[in-house]
């Protein structure tokens, strides 16, 4: 019903061969989680009567707890406002005693001397030994606390009380198990459309969007994993002990690996909206675009049941990114152009819609102008790289594989304008400015996950399309 309500009946039709051809997957989508198509998951859910619990600066903090906490903090290059944050936690109150423990790999700037002056132990490691768990386990390893804060050299603590807060909260409900806590972000002002709506989507999933959340075990099924075992490395606080016992592993999603180690023991893990730290990213759309395909082949490594909709043409699926990149191509030329009197939401739909009910998603040849240069190279070079030419593209089954890679990016989109929808109103040049920049990187992500679909389903050595599909690997896995 959500797709015949979204492509009407002509473009239903259109879509019917490649739903019947991957009915497995989609019946594999809908045993993980109920059918939701008419389901505004930013709508705000009903109140219900349970325990909210306070800033503790709101609330005029508490008595010292009598411990001692070790904060580590893998950096390169942290810049300049690296020195508030240190700052922050020094005079952070209630707490008995603090020590920073800073693991530098290789920066060329004043981090080290930073650090240094802010009384931080400082453990320099060469770049090439930087792992994002290596770093971590030396950092923990070189603490003297009773427990171990991992933090990230950009996020800046909110509040005087905010240590105490966490740990106050691991204290009160350690008789249920609880053994880690991290706490959710709130955005910069520089922060952008896209990284706000994702981190609205990504507590609303956790659950710990208002109000604090403890997980536990409940099952092996990758939702219900993720939702409950998930911890942030942007804060995470567990003591020394219980650290010392399971420690990071792997070099990518560490903190989430932990989480669910934890919660499989049989302990429980927190995620805090009562406290929170100011962190967030402003990135280009390239880099969306590598960290969706290593995000994508992450998930399916690490989760048995984690389905995910086969690549059968990459011929059809790149004609379709590149036709794809013309249409937006054209979106933000007529953004930058002409200033719309409707609002953001109501213009994204009429896109959306438009789009949609195109014929043949593989209609667009033209000039591909996304406003990130990177991305611009990437995509007007790819078919030549990968498939060493750029022949027009036929055939049912390339058209079918084209039109799915413009459906998932609209689908994208679909959910990017129900959050917008209620935040954002009649447009000014700064909306217009931002709705291009969730539009390009909207499409950067949607191209790096097909990209990770078609390397999962040939990356044996023995498949004749291993070659190509370990190129593509090794050009967007690298630095991520």
């Amino acid at each position: 019903m959500g797709e015949f309500r979204r492509n009407g009946l002509l473009g239903t039709t259109r879509r019917l061969p490649y739903y019947l051809k991957h009915h497995r997957t989609y019946l594999g989508l809908l045993h993980n989680r109920p059918p939701a198509a008419d389901q505004n998951s930013f709508d705000i859910c009903p109140l219900a009567l349970r325990d909210i619990r306070l800033h503790p600066d709101l609330t005029g903090g508490g008595s010292t707890i009598n411990v001692k906490v070790s904060v580590v903090i893998p950096t390169l290059n942290a810049g300049p406002e690296f020195v508030w944050m240190l700052r922050k936690l020094r005079t952070q109150l209630a707490v008995r005693e603090i020590e920073i423990v800073v693991v530098d790999s290789g920066s060329r700037d004043t981090t080290v001397q930073i650090a240094r002056d802010a009384g931080a132990s400082v453990i320099e490691i060469l770049p090439e030994e930087f792992t994002h768990s290596h770093s971590r386990n030396i950092g923990a390893d070189n603490a003297t606390g009773d427990y171990v804060l991992f933090m990230v050299q950009d996020a800046y603590p909110i509040g005087s009380y905010w240590m105490y807060g966490m740990l106050r909260y691991l204290l009160d409900h350690a008789d249920q198990g609880l053994v880690a806590a991290s706490c959710a972000e709130y955005s910069r002002s520089d922060s952008d459309m896209m990284y706000d709506s994702m981190i609205n989507t990504h507590y609303r999933f956790l659950g710990c969007l208002d109000y604090d959340r403890i997980g536990e075990y409940c099952g092996d099924d990758h939702m219900s994993l993720r939702s409950r075992g998930q911890l942030s490395d942007v804060s995470c606080l567990i003591s020394r002990e219980c650290f010392q016992q399971f420690r990071y592993r792997g070099n990518y999603a560490e903190d989430l690996d932990l989480g669910i180690r934890l919660i499989k023991s049989g302990k429980s893990v927190a995620m805090l909206a009562s406290v929170k730290v100011i962190h967030s990213h402003n990135r280009p759309a390239y880099y969306y675009l590598k960290r969706s395909f290593v995000d994508v082949i992450f998930l399916v490594g690490m989760f048995d049941d984690f389905s995910y909709p086969h690549c059968e043409s990459l011929p059809g699926l790149l004609a379709g990114i590149e036709s794809t990149a013309t249409t937006i191509s054209e979106w933000l030329s007529e953004l930058e152009t002409k200033r719309s009197k409707q609002t953001l939401s109501v213009q994204l739909d009429i896109w959306i819609r438009h789009s949609r009910r195109s014929a043949s998603p593989l209609q667009k040849k033209g000039s591909i102008l996304l406003g990130d240069e990177q991305l611009n190279t990437f995509i007007s070079d790819m078919a030549s790289r990968y498939l060493g030419s750029k022949d027009a593209v036929s055939g049912s089954v390339a058209l079918s594989e084209a039109r799915h890679f413009s459906d998932s990016f609209l689908a994208r989109l679909e959910h990017f304008n129900k959050f917008a929808a209620d935040v954002y109103g009649k447009q000014d040049e700064v909306l217009q400015h931002e709705l291009g920049d969730v539009v390009r990187k909207t499409f950067a992500s949607a191209v790096g996950s097909a990209l990770a679909f078609y390397w999962l389903d040939h990356k044996q050595i023995e498949d004749p399309d291993y070659v190509t599909a370990q190129l593509i690997h090794n050009e967007l896995a690298a630095g991520v």
